[in-house]
C-alpha cells in the first residue's frame, strides 16, 4: 500500500534522480532560435517525421533544419542520449509518474529517447562523422540497447563510416555465437547488417558475415542482411523482383519487406508494388504502399497510383497516411502530379494522424501553399 510516507519518500527520490538525469541531458546542451536541441527532437516526436528510421530521405522540416543547424554541436548531446540504458529503474520511474501524475516528474521513455536520437542521426548523415570514434567504442559496450544504437547511426552516417566495418563485422559474429547458447536480441544482428549495407562496395569484406545473417531463424534479420547483400555485393534484384511478380507468391511478403531496406535501389520493384495495391489483401497493400514509401522514385507512375488511395473515403486511415507519407518523401517532384486542393482537404481530416502527415507533406512539396494555410514555414515552433 501507498502510505503517505512512503509516497513522500518516493518523491524525494525520484525527484533526485529526476534532477540529475535532467543535468546530464541538459548540460551545455546547443539550441537555434532559442529553442533547446531536445525542445527540436520532442517535436519531431510529436509532429511524428520519423515513420521508418531506416529510409534515406532528406527531411525539410522545422525540426530538420534545426537539427543541421546545429550540426556537429548537436553530436555530444545525442551521444549522451544513445548512451541512455533501459534500466529497471528507468521504467519503474515512467510507470510511477504516470500512475501519479501529481509527482510532476515525467522521465522520458527509453523508447522515445532511442527514436529521437535515431532521429537525430538521420537527419545530419553524414555529417556525423566526428562522432564516429565513439560510435565504434559503444559497439562492444556491456549493454545491448546501447550496441544497436550504435550500429544504427553508424549506418546514417554511411560510406564515410566504413573504418566502422571490422567492429560491425565483430559484432556480428559474437551476436550470432551468443545466440546458440542464450537469447540474443535481433536487433543485435539486424542493425549491424544495415550499416553495412548503407556503407556500399566498400563493406565486401563483411560478405561472410552477411552470408550468416542471410540464413537466420528470424525473418526480420534475413530481411535487412539480404537487402544489405545487394548492396554491397551488386547483385542484381532478379531473385527479390520474381516473386513481387505474383501477390500470391510465397515469398511475396519477404520480398516486398526486403525492398524497404535497399531504398532508392529497390526502383525496379515499382511496377509490381502498384500493381500489388489492386489485391485484395489488406496487409499487402499495406506493405506495398510502405514499400512505395521507402523507394520514393519514380514520381510520375508512383503519384497517380497513389492518389486513390488518398481520396477513397473507405480506405483505410493507415493506409491513406502512408500515402500522405510516399507524397512528403517524394519531396518537390510531386508538387506538380497532386493538387494543393487534395492536401488541404486532408488538413481537415477528422483523424488526427492524417491531418498530422498532411501537414508534413505540405511543407515537404509545396512550402508556399504551406505558408498560404497558416503552417509555420520555418524554424520558431
Amino acid at each position: 500500500m501507498w502510505t503517505r510516507p512512503r509516497i513522500a519518500s518516493t518523491t524525494a527520490v525520484l525527484a533526485v534522480f529526476a534532477l540529475l538525469a535532467w543535468l546530464a541531458f541538459h548540460s551545455s546542451e546547443p539550441s537555434y532560435h532559442g529553442k533547446s536541441l531536445s525542445a527540436w527532437l520532442e517535436q519531431a516526436r510529436q509532429n511524428e517525421e520519423i515513420e521508418n528510421p531506416f529510409s534515406d530521405i532528406y527531411l525539410d522540416t522545422p525540426s530538420a533544419r534545426a537539427v543541421r543547424a546545429m550540426g556537429k554541436d548537436a553530436l555530444p548531446f545525442l551521444l549522451r542520449m544513445a548512451h541512455t540504458r533501459d534500466t529497471p529503474l528507468r521504467r519503474s520511474m515512467v510507470d510511477l509518474s504516470r500512475r501519479y501524475d501529481w509527482l510532476r516528474i515525467h522521465p522520458q521513455r527509453f523508447e522515445d529517447i532511442q527514436m529521437k536520437v535515431a532521429y537525430g542521426f538521420l537527419v545530419l548523415g553524414p555529417g556525423a562523422r566526428p562522432a564516429l570514434p565513439e560510435l565504434i567504442s559503444m559497439l562492444d559496450d556491456p549493454a545491448h540497447e546501447v550496441r544497436v544504437v550504435a550500429a544504427f547511426a553508424i549506418g546514417k552516417i554511411g560510406p564515410d563510416g566504413a573504418s566502422a566495418i571490422p567492429a560491425l563485422q565483430r559484432l556480428i559474429t559474437n551476436s550470432v555465437s551468443a545466440s546458440l547458447q542464450r537469447k540474443v536480441s535481433t536487433d543485435e544482428r539486424a542493425l549491424p547488417a544495415y550499416a553495412l549495407g548503407a556503407m556500399g562496395s566498400a563493406a565486401r569484406p563483411a560478405l561472410a558475415q552477411l552470408e550468416l545473417l542471410r540464413k537466420d531463424s528470424n525473418t526480420f534479420v534475413r530481411e535487412i542482411a539480404e537487402a544489405a547483400f545487394i548492396k554491397i555485393s551488386g547483385t542484381r534484384l532478379d531473385a527479390i523482383l520474381d516473386p513481387l511478380k505474383d501477390p500470391d507468391s510465397t515469398n511475396w511478403t519477404f520480398a516486398a519487406e526486403t525492398i524497404r531496406f535497399l531504398g532508392t535501389n529497390g526502383a525496379p520493384a515499382i511496377p509490381f508494388l502498384i500493381q500489388a495495391l489492386q489485391h485484395t489483401n489488406l496487409s499487402g497493400r499495406d506493405l506495398a504502399l510502405n514499400s512505395l514509401s521507402a523507394i520514393h522514385m519514380l514520381p510520375e507512375i508512383t503519384v497517380p497510383a497513389i492518389l486513390p488511395v488518398l481520396a477513397a473515403t473507405n480506405t483505410n486511415a493507415g493506409q491513406r497516411a502512408t500515402a500522405l507519407i510516399i507524397l512528403r518523401n517524394l519531396g518537390p517532384s510531386a508538387h506538380t502530379l497532386v493538387s494543393t486542393t487534395t492536401l488541404l482537404q486532408a488538413l481537415q481530416d477528422p483523424d488526427k494522424n492524417i491531418r498530422i502527415h498532411a501537414t508534413n507533406t505540405l511543407r515537404q512539396i509545396d512550402p508556399e501553399a504551406a505558408r498560404k494555410a497558416g503552417i509555420d514555414s520555418g524554424d520558431s515552433n
